[in-house]
């Protein structure tokens, strides 16, 4: 499984900490940080196909390209497209398995999910995303996973959810305060607030939307490890 930033990949890990055979299960599913964009992700999904693995899964956040998709709407789509019309197709089949697996309904968007190689800032940028490609919402990272997978031969899906709304403002600091190991430098964000106190505004409704994001998440990385590796895990307490 190929995640961008540090949080994303934590919401995971726990789940695999708390199934019955961890030990085992941390074996079985690989869980590679990539850092940011697609070059990022290109990197980290090859290296996983060096060390061995048989699928690869795009999994974190994303950004919405609508106007009725909030924080915290889950997106498991069957394509994602890049800004010329390329398009990378998930499995079919555990598409199928996963949207059963997963819940479905309401719950899953099937939308498609386009590809952006910078940070969609405003919602001016994200509706034109949107009406240019046809998706929903974007990432940075998918559409460079699914290249490496159908050039390897492998399945992929991508498992997303909403974290900035259409009409949230992302501040252009947040991009440069990841570090390439997924971690966010919270000091690189220090300056810029300072000379731009209504930044941190911004960045606290971002920080919210993550959470709204997490808490959807946790549930379906739960369902998700137990379904692909067979171990129970206890339910989760989401917070409120």
């Amino acid at each position: 499984m190929v995640v961008a930033l540090a949080r994303e990949a934590q919401i995971l890990v726990s789940e695999i900490e708390r199934s019955a055979c961890s030990s085992v299960a941390e074996s079985l599913m690989s869980i590679r940080i990539s850092g940011v964009g697609a070059t990022n992700a290109t990197r980290a999904s090859q290296q996983l196909v060096k060390d061995g693995a048989t699928a690869l899964v795009s999994w974190g956040v994303a950004g919405a390209l609508r106007p009725e998709l909030r924080a915290g709407q889950l997106l498991l789509p069957l394509h994602i497209v890049d800004e010329t019309g390329n398009i990378r197709s998930v499995d079919k089949s555990w598409h199928v398995n996963a949207l059963r697996t997963l819940g479905g309904g309401a719950r899953l968007l099937i939308a498609p999910v386009a590809q952006t190689h910078v940070l969609l800032e405003n919602a001016a940028a994200k509706a034109e995303l949107g009406r240019t490609t046809g998706a929903c919402a974007a990432d940075m990272e998918s559409f460079a996973i699914g290249t490496v997978a159908e050039k390897a031969g492998l399945r992929f899906l991508t498992i997303r959810a909403i974290v900035d709304s259409l009409d949230m403002t992302v501040p252009a600091c947040i991009g440069r305060a990841v570090k390439a190991n997924g971690q966010t430098n919270s000091l690189a964000l220090l300056g810029p607030c300072l000379r731009a106190p209504w930044l941190l505004t911004d960045l606290l409704r971002l920080g919210l939307a993550f959470r709204a994001a997490a808490r959807a998440l946790t549930p379906i990385a739960s369902c998700f490890v137990r379904d692909q590796l067979g171990f129970d895990i206890p339910p989760t307490r989401t917070e409120a």
